[in-house]
């Protein structure tokens, strides 16, 4: 369709396609961009007054260009990046992210729908920040980070990560197609949290018996049971999430299955016994149902059910050294205890696989092919782990032993 030039802006401004376009050619180059206002006879004033400044806008840089270097028009590109660089200001935010959201779906069709929820949940963080600060540059990336990384907001670190994720996915595009004008840094920006003696919280044998048992609850909801058989798989075979989810029909009547880790490109092997193909039946073969945040979050609500009658599940563990803001919603300095039940996520199934195989003493390479794990010093912190654990058993039997003879305790 030919572009009909709109005589009442001059040359500049041309009706395409029933919308109005920001026009200048030079040397076979052209440049036409949509200024997103519907032709129309009857323009309003406040469209009639936006062309007139655009228009301006762009005959004031030919002006200032041509006078600079003896009447000699200026190039494409550099019209593009004067007047782009000029009416960044101007320019919504919040309009650019969603026509950024909107490419994003377009041109990456292998991204699963949970991925989008998370986009989701990021694009109310990008409509509060920017609703104030207006402007996307150098100055107001950073101030977004603090804002995400603020006490309010009480995120953990891998959501950090993920937000900061999508944010210089967003600052890229909004970079490379002239919404903003400034470098991006090349290193993440978010804080590098680090902390010693991590509280891996996993099951013990006579909870992961007791979680066995509720398979069997009439009395659980349906998506209580769906998770639960879910967690124990993942109990049994130490996949992450995000192989677990990958799991689908196609493997009913496999007496194995095997994955590829999306993580570390590994192959994971599973064998299937009676109790494994009992979970699967329980969700015809299909784990692909929640989200990662949706999953976790029905999994505290199992854990704070079970909890009421499996005692040990209420034990408080000290988490001194987790000084991280946001790891746990209920963080309390006071006295930096928590009770074990809101501590359990996704991969403390992994965790508590790993953890049950080094107390069946089964040789570490076996453990990292069932695990998929490449670095032995990764796998290393769940064995300090454990033999903390063991020397803090020992401690507590020298206790008793001490107590019985002497008719004393020791005060530690």
């Amino acid at each position: 369709m030919k572009a009909q030039k709109e005589n009442y802006f001059s040359d500049n401004i041309i009706n395409f396609r029933n919308a109005y376009h920001l026009y200048y050619s030079n040397k076979g180059k052209v440049l036409r961009m949509n200024l997103k206002i519907k032709a129309s006879d009857k323009l309003s004033k406040k469209d009639k007054d936006q062309l007139i400044k655009i228009q301006s806008n762009l005959l004031q840089i030919i002006s200032d260009y041509r006078i600079k270097y003896n009447s000699r028009n200026p190039d494409i590109d550099y019209v593009k990046s004067k007047l782009f660089s000029d009416t960044i200001s101007s320019n919504s935010v919040i309009d650019n992210y969603i026509e950024f959201k909107n490419y994003i779906r377009q041109h990456s069709k292998n991204i699963k729908k949970q991925s989008f929820v998370q986009f989701d949940y990021f694009e109310e963080n990008i409509k509060d920040f920017f609703s104030k600060e207006k402007i996307l540059d150098e100055k107001n990336y950073f101030n977004f980070i603090n804002y995400l990384e603020s006490k309010d907001k009480n995120y953990s670190v891998g959501t950090l990560k993920s937000k900061m994720s999508y944010f210089r996915r967003f600052c890229t595009f909004a970079v490379k197609n002239k919404y903003a004008d400034f470098e991006i840094p090349k290193t993440n920006t978010y804080k590098s949290y680090s902390y010693q003696n991590k509280n891996v919280e996993t099951l013990r044998k006579e909870e992961l018996k007791f979680l066995i048992s509720k398979l069997d609850d009439k009395t659980l909801l349906k998506r209580h049971l769906t998770v639960l058989s879910l967690f124990l798989f993942q109990c049994f075979t130490s996949l992450r999430y995000s192989d677990l989810i990958q799991i689908t029909p196609k493997f009913k009547g496999n007496k194995t299955i095997k994955l590829i880790s999306k993580k570390t490109g590994s192959e994971i092997f599973i064998y299937l016994d009676d109790f494994l193909i009992r979970l699967l039946e329980l969700n015809d073969y299909n784990l692909n149902i929640y989200s990662n945040t949706h999953y976790n979050l029905i999994l505290q609500q199992i854990f704070t059910i079970f909890a009421e009658t499996q005692k040990s599940l209420k034990e408080t563990v000290d988490v001194t050294e987790q000084t991280v803001s946001g790891l746990y919603s209920e963080f309390t300095p006071k006295t930096n205890k928590f009770e074990r039940y809101k501590l359990f996520s996704s991969h403390s199934g992994r965790r508590t696989f790993i953890t049950m195989q080094i107390e069946m003493n089964t040789p570490f390479p076996d453990i990292m092919t069932m695990t998929g794990h490449k670095n032995f010093d990764i796998l290393k912190e769940y064995l300090d782990i454990y033999n903390k654990q063991k020397a803090g058993e020992k401690n507590m039997i020298s206790n008793k032993m001490y107590k019985i003879i002497t008719g004393k305790r020791i005060k530690i």
